[in-house]
């Protein structure tokens, strides 16, 4: 066989051995009247997510709807609803998406499976132990499994039973995948600098961050976006004084393409 083809045969086959299987992970939602959902989170070679585009390959595209019917949902780069996200393995270990739902009926069953987290040809080292969490005001004060961290740890189990005393607390809900809570979520929001000032505030929010931030969205906590401000540079100020006093969600674009949430309390009176 002539030199340059073994040298091709021998890329080839090197290509192959690194490169990774796609890897899918899943939440299944049940709700009281038993019907079924189920949401995607996928990391491949291939996958866009993180340039703007809409990975239809992998399941990205935009779904319709009935909203007469249960349905749970994410957003896609296009701000359209859909069931997956798809990430590049040079995001691995981390995923941080925000999961809506509407129709739903109380108490809802949510199942996963852990043993996806140690698959053994994940890059290494592969997912932390604890594989990731579920953060809402919901698992904040009633449906946590960590006490310290007052999040809900996947890895630690294989479903939960939700069932609030007030419906508005579970979504929407955000799931970290990879998140090492050895340090806890406060911790990594700090090394990052995304940490809002004042907190509790009243007027304003000041942001800095150690890249740019592209957007900040402010949420309230029975789902109603609230604000939608463009970022220039590493700091920003959002102007939040039309908004009443009470709980909200930050969820803050970042200049590589990740989302990060971030809790805010708005005060009277400060």
């Amino acid at each position: 066989m002539p030199r340059h083809l073994l040298l091709a045969l021998a890329c080839t086959l090197a290509l192959a051995a690194t490169a990774q299987p796609t890897w899918r992970f899943h939440l299944a939602f049940e709700d009281g009247t038993g019907a079924r959902d189920t949401i995607w989170f996928i990391f491949d070679t291939t996958a866009t997510n993180g340039t703007g585009l809409v990975d239809e390959t992998l399941g990205e595209g935009a779904v319709a709807m009935d909203p007469n019917l249960f349905s749970v949902w994410l957003l896609n780069p296009a701000y359209d609803s859909t069931k997956t996200v798809a990430i590049p393995y040079t995001y691995f270990p981390y995923i941080s998406v925000e999961v809506q739902a509407f129709n739903y009926t109380f108490p809802m069953i949510w199942r996963w499976d852990t043993a996806l987290f140690r698959l053994p040809w994940l890059p290494a080292p592969g997912f932390p132990y604890d594989g990731g969490t579920m953060d809402s005001d919901y698992f904040f004060f009633l449906g946590s499994n960590d006490f310290w961290g007052h999040s809900f740890i996947l890895g630690w189990t294989d479903s939960t039973v939700v069932d609030p005393w007030v419906t508005s607390f579970v979504f929407p809900t955000v799931v970290n995948l990879g998140l090492d809570l050895h340090s806890g979520l406060n911790e990594l929001y700090n090394k990052d600098g995304l940490v809002p000032v004042p907190n509790p505030g009243r007027d304003r929010i000041e942001l800095h961050d150690t890249q740019g931030i592209q957007e900040v969205q402010v949420w309230s906590l029975d789902g109603r976006l609230c604000k939608v401000q463009q970022g220039q540079g590493s700091s920003m100020v959002v102007d939040v004084a039309a908004l009443p006093s009470g709980s909200y969600l930050l969820r803050i674009l970042r200049a590589d393409g990740t989302w990060r949430p971030v809790r805010w309390v708005k005060a009277e009176g400060l």
